[in-house]
């Protein structure tokens, strides 16, 4: 484990030893081990004679948490099962007597196991990863399957220290910076779509010496949005390149469950060497013999979204190297440029905010961000810190004036904040 595997597992277990429910968020870069951690606690609540619930956004996320959850705890005696919106009828009733008699010790799913006749025997430990892609109201419905179950939120999209106290601000946080030992920093450069053909040429190279390569599209068909190319467009383009004689698998959400399962499978035993998909591979994947990404119309993806995506190449001890695929405008170039020369998420991240702003970066369903008449959280940080500082202080005081100028803000908060 790095410093800060160790440091956030600390956190943790010390949170499972309280008399008090943990509530953490666990955050980190994309690929910087923030499963293995969740493993640990997992663990140790099993261990301890309760079970877990662990809560994906979707049916391909979950099937590859299942699958490391299983290769890790396999020397331990633990029941792990999957439930998802595709498991069968006579599957699902034999997941739900299990669990309600307590002979699964984990539960991997997506929105399945917040449904109404999911019980359990004894919740000890509920995980939610991706938690901005559920809303408050889903993760409280899981919550309350336990009577005070432990609490661990996981995301990989990076939040900067003032915005995190504000959407988390009943939460403990433990953040995770460090890449395992090892790992090379992705090489990332933006390409002009007129120049595609030298991006097939050295994906090839690479293909060549047994690794593989993903190509992501914005749309699955051109009905969308015209100016944007589809999955069905590019499909013609690739297979008449130089990459047309190479094994290549088409993914993407319109798909069904087993055929998506069918798909990745594939791609991550090498049984094909190019995978072109939507962004449904943007969390959760994971190929470490991958070592190229192309992102077409990467204009069209937000700064923070496009960290992910290009962290699902070079988990090995190869170089991975991404391709932003842009149209010959300077302005498409201008936003993208910080991708070339920064690795770091949380810069990112920021660089995102300023430009869209933290309800599209991070929704304002999930998050109940409040947007302030006078003042901004990610431009004004430093008067947002003391302002935090000074309003502590005035909340704990026994100051007559301070009790006074208290009441006179509650009562006059709505001014501060746009509807």
């Amino acid at each position: 484990l790095t410093d800060d595997q160790k440091q956030a597992t600390n956190e943790i277990f010390a949170d499972l030893k309280s008399n008090h429910p943990m509530n953490r968020l666990l955050q980190g870069e994309v690929g910087s081990g923030k499963t293995i951690i969740a493993i640990l606690a997992m663990l140790a609540v099993c261990t301890a004679k309760e079970q877990v619930a662990v809560m994906v956004p979707t049916e391909i996320l979950a099937w590859q948490n299942f699958r490391v959850i299983e290769r890790y705890l396999k020397p331990w005696d633990i029941n792990i099962a999957i439930l998802t919106g595709s498991s069968k009828k006579s599957e699902r009733k034999s997941i739900l007597d299990q669990l309600a008699l307590g002979k699964i010790d984990i539960l991997v799913g997506t929105h399945a196991l917040i449904q109404d006749d999911l019980d359990f025997y004894r919740l000890g430990l509920v995980i939610i990863d991706e938690q901005h892609r559920f809303g408050v109201r889903q993760r409280q419905i899981l919550r309350q399957k336990g009577q005070t179950p432990d609490v661990l939120l996981m995301t990989a999209t990076p939040i900067p220290r003032t915005l995190a106290i504000t959407l988390f601000r009943d939460m403990d946080i433990s953040t995770v910076r460090t890449l395992p030992t090892g790992r090379k920093p992705i090489l990332t450069e933006i390409v002009e779509y007129t120049d595609l053909s030298r991006v097939f040429s050295i994906t090839l190279e690479e293909v060549k010496k047994g690794r593989q390569a993903y190509f992501i599209v914005p749309l699955i068909s051109g009905k969308e949005q015209s100016s944007q190319i589809s999955l069905a467009e590019f499909k013609e383009e690739i297979e008449k390149s130089v990459l047309g004689g190479c094994a290549i698998g088409y993914l993407h959400g319109r798909q069904k469950s087993l055929e998506k399962q069918s798909v990745l499978e594939r791609f991550y035993w090498n049984e094909t060497s190019v995978l072109v998909s939507t962004t449904v591979v943007e969390v959760g994947v994971n190929v470490p013999n991958a070592t190229i990404m192309a992102i077409l119309c990467a204009n069209s993806f937000g700064l923070s979204q496009l960290h992910q995506l290009r962290g699902r190449i070079g988990r090995g001890n190869e170089q991975g190297s991404c391709f932003l695929i842009v149209d010959p405008d300077p302005e498409n170039r201008t936003k993208l440029e910080i991708l070339e020369t920064e690795t770091d998420g949380f810069a990112i991240s920021l660089a995102d905010l300023k430009l869209r702003g933290p309800g599209e970066v991070f929704g304002d369903e999930q998050t109940g961000i409040m947007r302030f008449r006078m003042g901004n959280l990610i431009l004004d940080d430093q008067i947002f810190e003391r302002a935090i500082h000074d309003a502590r202080w005035l909340l704990e005081s026994t100051d007559p004036l301070a009790i006074k100028l208290v009441r006179g803000c509650f009562k006059k908060i709505d001014t501060y904040i746009l509807d």
